[in-house]
């Protein structure tokens, strides 16, 4: 988890709401030197009367060149996610607490180290708006109506494999005679990202672990196997097997979101919307093919013994939570046409069988609940226990 701070690149030009160019600004290129990026160091540029917001391109690099322009990306990170903090600037003072509406402009892209350093590849360009939930400094700030705004989700990178990853934003406000956006901010006094990542190092110590130590544990096995019709197990034998059969099912697939990132995604919504799936695990029927593996006796007396047969997942078996997971993510693909922002919401927001996200205003939210319903309804599972804020 690290906060970088942007490079702001001075921009003559002003661009409508849909024509962000295609020019990227680079914070510092191979010779360390800014490319297409006159860099304004101004801590508030809109004191110029003569530069507003649709001039400056805020300008991410990761990972940042402080000393050499030669560091890579570290092919050990999975996926990263993006967050920006603001400090913002109104017209006019409000509350000591308001939700103003933040507009921008943003694009990605990706180079490798052998490509120069305007070849940059888009991965996506965007224009979206995000719901802020600013406060009034207390003090008054280093200039008047200024205000903090919490944490604003931007963006999230899965199979993080490239060199070189650079961000540019832009905040509107010129939108040729249409209707303005950003139309109470009067500047961003402060903008820096904060970007979060899995523990390199912890990363890199698993993969080798479980690359050394998975092949000796089958044989491990295999070996124990051999020997158990042979001679009862010592307690040490027990104890390697015991170990054995761990490092054997730590290479499972999980298939549950990282609860560090779905809590923070969830904290950074205004609403919360929070549901749970009814009796979830026996909605799922078993395979005819499966079903002797959850046989169970029961005693009948003088008839002797009843062999029975689970037809539904049963709850507290390891293996219930991944066969819930698979049989979510795999019905959940049928909508995916119809309704693609809610089955990436579903596909993220799930964690067993507990459905945790949320939404920046309230009809979004409305909308968000109806819709996941019904998805899940088709499916017979039915979600229950709704809890929201608001």
């Amino acid at each position: 988890m690290k906060t970088y701070e942007p490079t702001k690149c001075l921009v003559k030009r002003h661009s409508g709401m849909y024509e962000f160019d295609d020019i990227w600004h680079v914070p510092m290129g191979k010779k360390g030197k800014p490319v297409n990026c006159e860099v304004f160091k101004n801590i508030f540029p809109m004191n110029n009367s003569d530069i507003t917001m649709d001039e400056i391109v805020y300008a991410f690099q990761i990972p940042p060149f402080p000393n050499e322009s030669t560091a890579e990306f570290s092919k050990w990170v999975p996926s990263v996610e993006g967050f920006l903090l603001l400090d913002i600037v109104l017209k006019e003072n409000g509350s000591e607490e308001l939700y103003p509406q933040l507009t921008f402009e943003a694009k990605i892209g990706y180079r490798d180290k052998r490509e120069g350093d305007a070849n940059w590849t888009l991965i996506f360009e965007t224009t979206d708006s995000r719901n802020l939930q600013c406060y009034a400094n207390e003090n008054g700030g280093v200039q008047k109506y200024q205000y903090g705004c919490n944490f604003v989700p931007f963006f999230n990178l899965d199979n993080v494999y490239r060199d070189f990853y650079l961000i540019n934003v832009r905040f509107p406000t010129d939108f040729i005679g249409k209707t303005s956006f950003n139309y109470d901010i009067n500047h961003i006094l402060d903008l820096k990202m904060l970007f979060i990542h899995e523990g390199i190092e912890f990363i890199k110590v698993m993969t080798v672990f479980k690359i050394l130590c998975y092949p000796f544990s089958v044989a491990l096995l295999l070996w124990f196997a051999r020997h158990l019709y042979y001679k009862p197990l010592l307690l040490m034998e027990q104890i390697m097997l015991c170990l054995g059969t761990g490092l054997v099912l730590m290479n499972r697939v999980n298939l549950n979101p990282n609860i560090l990132y779905l809590l923070i995604s969830f904290r950074s919504n205004k609403i919360a919307i929070l549901a749970d799936v009814e009796k979830a695990f026996l909605q799922i029927s078993m395979a005819p093919k499966d079903k002797d593996i959850v046989r169970f006796l029961i005693d009948n007396g003088e008839n002797g013994v009843n062999v029975y047969r689970f037809n539904r997942v049963l709850f507290g078996v390891n293996a219930s939570p991944f066969l819930l997971a698979a049989t979510i993510k795999t019905h959940i693909e049928k909508y995916v046409e119809k309704y693609p922002d809610t089955v990436r919401i579903l596909d993220h927001c799930f964690y067993v069988d507990d459905l945790v996200t949320g939404e920046d205003d309230v009809e979004s939210a409305f909308d968000l609940s109806s819709t996941v319903a019904k998805i899940m309804s088709d499916a017979g599972m039915n979600l229950r226990k709704w809890i929201s804020n608001d």
